[in-house]
């Protein structure tokens, strides 16, 4: 994405709309938090077992962004289905970092940006996916169990939760949706497909749009926010 792109609210993630737009209005408090959007690409489905093999991160508050793939060094395998989802094979990771240094460079990128601020990351079903399924990455390297404590104390805007609120679609004046994947309710609320979807950063922005139109002045948002431990 570009920096001087013409604002244009079909094609411009939200992450530049906040920054170019203002923040008037707005119930998030940037003072004491940095919000991040975030999503992973896996190997499969199981949290206790997937691996990490792509990792994307948008800032709402200054543009920056972070996509990586990771190369685990360890025997795994990527389900077939994982593989129909994301089209990430064992042999488009070769050359790519490691699980273990890729990881480290997430944590350095996101430090670097907040600042002496505190995470708030914004996913889908981060609660219960990515989240816990980086805490098991972490936890494989000795030199990347120091970023636990980090990881212990980020807060979470999760978008499926706040899809099941019934308040929101009260607030839209929208019935609730049945189904509440991120492709469907993007389609829903911002009336098009993702653009890139299933890859890691397609996800983040998609997610981030369809977070602006289910909450657009994020007051559900700030309600729902939670501290991941």
């Amino acid at each position: 994405s570009s920096d001087d792109a013409v604002y244009d609210p079909n094609t411009i993630p939200l992450h530049h709309i906040i920054c170019d737009q203002g923040r008037d209005g707005l119930c998030l408090d940037f003072k004491t938090y940095y919000y991040v959007g975030l999503d992973t690409e896996t190997s499969g489905k199981d949290k206790k077992i997937a691996r990490i093999l792509e990792v994307a991160f948008a800032s709402l508050v200054d543009k920056v962004l972070f996509s990586a793939y990771f190369n685990p060094p360890e025997d795994y395998e990527i389900s077939p289905d994982a593989f129909r989802v994301n089209n990430i094979s064992k042999a488009s990771l070769l050359g790519k970092d490691t699980t273990e240094h890729g990881l480290a460079k997430l944590f350095m990128a996101l430090n670097e940006a907040r600042g002496d601020r505190k995470l708030c990351f914004i996913g889908h079903n981060i609660e219960q996916f990515d989240l816990p399924l980086m805490e098991n990455e972490l936890r494989r390297y000795e030199s990347c169990c120091e970023l636990l404590p980090m990881l212990d104390e980020v807060y979470l805007i999760d978008t499926l939760t706040l899809a099941r609120a019934k308040e929101v679609w009260i607030d839209l004046d929208k019935p609730k949706p049945k189904s509440r994947t991120l492709g469907e309710l993007h389609s829903l609320l911002v009336g098009e497909t993702i653009l890139n979807s299933h890859s890691a950063m397609g996800d983040v922005l998609g997610n981030i749009r369809v977070l602006a139109a289910m909450d657009p002045t994020y007051k559900f948002s700030q309600q729902y926010m939670k501290k991941y431990k």
